[in-house]
């Protein structure tokens, strides 16, 4: 197999992964009203007269570029929006591009000719071996690199401090709870929870994809099994 599009494979297939599940973890709304209720986010005397569900439904709308952001939030917190609305939207592109890249560097795999040009049974079988490779290797690169991210949990406070001071070149992100909704919709638990729900997802589709690419791997050896099984 071409070492570029295996060690390309291991990079994008990954990516694909985790921004796919990130965005589908981040735009559920039931998982945004059970955190509210879990965190008693509703104890904060400014979200009174707020509606949860309302302001949730605006904040992922907004960031995917269906609507405007609610005057519910201040100036700083919308100027925070705005960089957080950027990010997004590249996040949304890099998904769509790891995953364009991973289904074409697949198809490159799945339709090698031999050295004859021909698409012979025994072509299909090398391809669909390497396809294999591709999907165990690039399911354990997932699952070690959300391990290690994993870690981020013994002091996420100081991580996530960090990585807003890198992302963001300004300090609208650092909100007040005395006076700023989003912070008391969204506290540091939140967070915590969300990214925990994002790794253990993310977790279970590489497995998932390993025990396919286990199973194209090893599937004469299954169904040689499974016929002994059935002659007895």
């Amino acid at each position: 197999m071409n070492k570029f599009i295996f060690y390309s494979s291991l990079f994008f297939i990954p990516l694909a992964i985790i921004l796919t599940v990130s965005q589908i973890v981040i735009f559920d709304t039931d998982y945004y009203l059970e955190q509210y209720e879990e965190l008693n986010v509703t104890d904060s005397s400014l979200l009174d007269n707020i509606s949860l569900e309302a302001e949730t439904n605006n904040i992922l709308g907004y960031v995917s570029g269906q609507n405007n952001l609610s005057s519910t939030f201040n100036e700083k917190e919308t100027a925070h929006m705005v960089d957080v609305k950027s990010l997004f939207q590249k996040g949304f592109g890099l998904r769509r591009f790891s995953f364009f890249v991973s289904i074409i560097l697949l198809l490159i795999i799945a339709t090698r000719k031999d050295d004859k040009n021909n698409f012979s049974p025994v072509q299909k079988k090398k391809n669909l071996k390497d396809i294999s490779k591709i999907l165990i290797y690039s399911s354990l690169v997932t699952i070690i690199a959300l391990i290690l991210l994993s870690l981020s949990f013994l002091n996420f406070s100081n991580l996530f401090i960090a990585a807003h001071e890198i992302v963001f070149d300004n300090t609208n992100w650092d909100l007040n709870s005395n006076v700023d909704v989003m912070i008391n919709m969204f506290p540091l638990q939140f967070f915590i929870n969300i990214m925990r729900k994002i790794i253990i997802t993310s977790i279970i589709l590489s497995t998932i994809i390993l025990l396919i690419g286990l199973i194209l791997k090893y599937r004469d050896e299954i169904k040689s099994c499974l016929k002994k099984h059935k002659n007895k």
